[in-house]
């Protein structure tokens, strides 16, 4: 597996940052830092406005935790313990492991999501994340169905979760035509802007949602569907409009009003 591939998750997740960026000044309504997700000097991703909710209780990851198996890749990875070293980091490992936990992958989502708080270039960071991804495609329906079901009982909270989920749903060896109807049911949730119009950091996934079915090559007929589907959903006027503003952007000649 390519550095390419290992690293595709980080780009797309900028990509969305700087055409975000864009549409909300061109809409003037900008979003800022605090509702999205902003890279710091430390080259940790965070989302500034909502750290990951998950109970106080500190597990002990180094020699082990109990959302670990013992003798698991990630319990024996120095630098992986390192990395849980960052509280968030770990408390999305935690959260996400107790999502999955009745899968036999439950580790390896856990730290695909874990590690994407904290982005390095690094060959040790490469390694695991390659590591995470090669076990998760050992079961790719299976996991891509169990992502189908858990991603609809996140809440707003969950919103770093929700985007770490949709970058690795794009990274799972299943048919094109699965992802582009599961990235189409993304755009079918409602979007919520706050009191100064911008799009919650949980409504901003609806960004990554469209860059991935673009990229998986959605044609018209799909898109349409989904287009229609989020309109009648989404009946805030505020929201509408960013909504539309982004088919526009993204589909300019698949959308028509």
């Amino acid at each position: 597996m390519n550095k390419k591939i290992i690293f595709f998750s980080v780009l797309v997740i900028l990509l969305a940052y700087f055409v975000t960026q864009g549409l909300n000044e061109d809409e003037k309504t900008e979003t800022t830092k605090r509702e999205i997700t902003s890279i710091d000097k430390s080259s940790k991703v965070k989302n500034v406005k909502d750290e990951p909710m998950v109970s106080n209780e500190k597990s002990n990851f180094i020699g082990g935790s109990r959302k670990m198996s013992p003798n698991s890749f990630y319990a024996q990875n120095a630098y992986f313990n390192t990395l849980m070293s960052d509280q968030a980091a770990e408390n999305l490992f935690i959260k996400t492991a107790d999502i999955f936990k009745d899968s036999q992958n439950a580790e390896d989502l856990a730290a695909w999501v874990g590690i994407g708080w904290i982005f390095d270039s690094s060959p040790e960071y490469g390694m695991i994340l390659q590591h995470s991804l090669k076990k998760i495609n050992e079961n790719p329906e299976l996991n891509f169905s169990l992502i189908e079901q858990k991603i609809k009982t996140l809440n707003s909270e969950d919103s770093f979760i929700r985007g770490q989920l949709l970058n690795l749903v794009n990274q799972i060896d299943v048919k094109k035509e699965q992802k582009i109807k599961f990235f189409g049911s993304e755009l079918s949730r409602p979007a919520v802007v706050d009191s100064e119009g911008r799009f919650t950091p949980d409504s901003l996934n609806i960004t990554t949602a469209l860059i991935m079915l673009k990229n998986n090559g959605a044609q018209r007929e799909d898109l349409t569907h989904f287009f229609n589907d989020s309109l009648k959903v989404n009946n805030n006027t505020v929201a509408r409009n960013k909504l539309i503003a982004r088919f526009k952007t993204y589909f300019p000649d698949e959308y028509t009003d």
